[in-house]
């Protein structure tokens, strides 16, 4: 879904909220061209931090996922 939605909005910035904490699936994400990886629960710490980074060209993942 995110490789259909990339195909027709190349330009929009996106970021996937997941209650999956497997680093296997923010890889799966990122490589089918999502800009960040928010953990549901970790939503208060990381959303706006993730909003902040992707708008400035970066990628964000959850840090909780990277400790992984």
């Amino acid at each position: 879904m995110i490789r259909r939605f990339r195909a027709h909005f190349p330009k929009t910035k996106m970021i996937v909220i997941s209650v999956l904490d497997d680093p296997s699936v923010s890889k799966s994400a990122l490589e089918a061209g999502t800009n960040g990886f928010v953990l549901k629960r970790a939503i208060a710490t990381d959303l706006l931090p993730a909003v902040d980074a992707v708008l400035a060209g970066q990628c964000y993942v959850s840090p909780v996922i990277l400790r992984n």
